[in-house]
């Protein structure tokens, strides 16, 4: 079977959850829900199906150190150090690259490194459904998560043909919507949360690139590379002349290749104060008490 590594994408600097969040601190680095960073549980939730060897993270150069005393059983070399902030298709791309350098046959997960996830079993079962699909097919595997709420906060995936064991085609990706348009996505069952999270094999999510993101594509076959990344000159060229987008808006809104598989595992992408209080709220999270002073302070300001 081919090898699955993870990318982690842990760039961001965290701005809403300020002032516990700071930029030298941001939110994937913090115990916001439990006792370890929510990067830390990243990494420990799919220790089961992906060893610590084979994970990667992607990060803004100046949280690599942080990287490294969050997950210290990781290789450091598989840290990607963004020098400059272009959205997540360039990181994706370079770690695809790299990936595929090494091993061909490779599948890639990628995770963002700051979501609440409750239900870790389910989200396994969904995640080796994924590689499974994503290994025997050219397809990008993205999971969707079933909507509880008409949400106006997430984008949203609507379903397509229905491919049998809980596998869809994508119809097309949504924007956030409107609340009112957010009630209609929920009352048609078809639609899906987007929640970022997405498998592929590597030659896969390239070959897409190469079509959709070719200009992206061929500043990495200029590249010089090294043993395993480019060198950190060439890593700093590609993030000052690469365009800024995100993965979404440059691959998989226009692939044909996409398909989603419907999930419930507890998701929260915890991306407000408010979400937090809602989780809190719900009774099935835990917090610490300096989270928990902060919680009440935003939420009674």
């Amino acid at each position: 079977m081919a090898s699955v590594y993870a990318l982690i994408l842990a760039g961001g600097e965290g701005t809403r959850f300020a002032p516990l969040s700071t930029p030298e601190k941001p939110k994937q680095f913090l115990p916001l829900v439990g006792e370890d960073s929510l990067i830390r549980q990243t990494a420990a939730r799919i220790q089961s199906v992906i060893s610590s060897e084979d994970w990667w993270v992607a990060t803004n150069a100046k949280y690599c150190e942080l990287v490294k005393s969050h997950l210290s059983e990781m290789n450091p070399d598989h840290i990607i150090g963004e020098t400059k902030k272009k959205n997540t298709a360039p990181a994706i791309a370079l770690a695809a690259a790299a990936l595929n350098r090494m091993d061909p046959e490779s599948i890639m997960v990628i995770l963002p490194s700051d979501h609440v996830i409750l239900d870790n079993t389910g989200f396994i079962i969904t995640l080796q459904k994924a590689i499974d699909t994503a290994a025997g097919s050219d397809s990008l595997v993205t999971l969707g998560i079933t909507p509880t709420w008409p949400s106006s906060d997430y984008g949203y995936i609507e379903q397509g043909e229905d491919l049998g064991g809980g596998v869809f085609r994508v119809s097309r990706f949504v924007e956030k919507p409107d609340r009112e348009t957010a009630r209609q996505y929920l009352d048609a069952k078809r639609f899906v949360w987007n929640s970022g999270m997405f498998v592929w094999q590597t030659r896969s999510i390239l070959d897409e690139m190469r079509k959709h993101l070719p200009v992206v594509y061929q500043l990495l076959q200029s590249l010089q590379w090294g043993a395993q990344l480019p060198t950190p000159k060439e890593i700093g060229r590609f993030f000052k002349e690469v365009d800024s987008v995100s993965i979404d808006y440059g691959v998989m809104e226009k692939s044909h290749r996409c398909l989603v598989i419907p999930a419930e595992f507890g998701w929260n992408d915890v991306g407000t104060w408010e979400s937090l209080k809602m989780l809190v709220d719900s009774g099935t999270v835990h917090i610490g008490n300096e989270v928990r002073d902060h919680l009440r302070k935003q939420t009674l300001s």
